[in-house]
């Protein structure tokens, strides 16, 4: 697996830890505070984006995401 897979498997297992759901927003904070000492911000930041452009996530205002 891809570092880029490996991110994006991580962000999901992450958002469901937080019991994300949709039109259920999650704070970005929550979600990149614990995936910052293995992952970097960038490669944090580029997986969310990898969500969003495949209709997984959806990013929200005030740094929040929801699952679609």
């Amino acid at each position: 697996m891809d570092r880029y897979e490996e991110v994006r498997k991580a962000i999901l297992h992450r958002l469901k830890e937080l019991g994300a759901q949709p039109h259920q927003p999650v704070s970005m904070y929550e979600l990149g505070n614990a995936l910052f000492p293995k992952f970097t911000e960038h490669e944090i930041v580029d997986g969310v984006i990898g969500l969003q452009d495949r209709r997984i996530v959806e990013l929200l205002n005030g740094n929040r995401l929801q699952l679609r």
